[in-house]
């Protein structure tokens, strides 16, 4: 069963709303919904919600919408970069913005990843993991 992402929940992302990281009655902080994520993401979702980080820090466009789909479990999720700056030791970094859909859940949560002087981008907040 193919799962889309309602168009209510694209617009508030695309501008830039923030919506509550939410799991049933519950607003989660993204420590909390690490947690909540972590243990309801098989492998293969974790694979593809990596590499949708990877391609949304590596080359995509301030407010690009980034996307995965796991067929198998129905789970899938967006990132968008919501921030770019320069760090610490002039670094270039971004904050992005994710949200995972488990089920009927919506799951919303931010971070924060710079690049290293040897070209690799370094995760250094994310609230899923």
């Amino acid at each position: 069963m193919k799962r889309t992402i309602p168009l209510y929940l694209m617009l508030f992302i695309l501008v830039g709303c923030q919506i509550p990281l939410q799991t049933d009655s519950r607003v989660l902080n993204n420590g909390e919904a690490g947690k909540v994520v972590g243990g309801q993401l098989n492998d293969t979702d974790r694979v593809l919600y990596q590499k949708m980080l990877e391609k949304d820090l590596s080359g995509s466009r301030l407010g690009d919408v980034i996307s995965w789909e796991n067929p198998e479990t129905g789970h899938s999720g967006i990132t968008r970069t919501i921030q770019i700056f320069t760090g610490a030791n002039n670094r270039l970094c971004r904050r992005f913005r994710s949200t995972i859909v488990l089920e009927s859940k919506f799951l919303t949560g931010e971070g924060v990843a710079c690049k290293q002087p040897h070209g690799k981008w370094v995760v250094l907040t994310d609230g899923f993991s």
